[in-house]
């Protein structure tokens, strides 16, 4: 009786695992659309930037320009950061799902 107890416990970590896979998934899918975006407005930015600084004399609109560029960039990489730590989070759930247990399951 033990062993199948073992043997349902260890099929309902999998099955957590691999939702949390799911989840974690779902979750980089996400974060890779938020960086596309992020990314498109970054471009578009730096485009609006240097039609600003092309004018006469210093612009106003070129500085607000500079800084909301540099806070776009800002959070592209905080986001991209998240992304990262997702796929490492993702790839650790998969791989301990396929480790064995070192103890038998309560």
């Amino acid at each position: 009786m033990a062993k199948d107890t073992d043997g349902a416990y260890l099929a309902h970590v999998s099955d957590t695992l691999e939702e949390h896979g799911k989840q974690l998934s779902a979750i980089q899918t996400v974060l890779g659309m938020m960086l596309d975006t992020l990314q498109a407005q970054t471009e578009m930015l730096t485009e609006v930037l240097a039609a600003a600084r092309d004018e006469p004399g210093d612009s106003p609109v070129a500085q607000a320009l500079t800084n909301l560029t540099a806070a776009v960039s800002e959070n592209t990489q905080a986001v991209n950061t998240m992304a990262e730590s997702m796929n490492d989070m993702a790839s650790q759930l998969v791989a301990s799902g396929h480790e064995a247990p070192d103890t038998p399951a309560p």
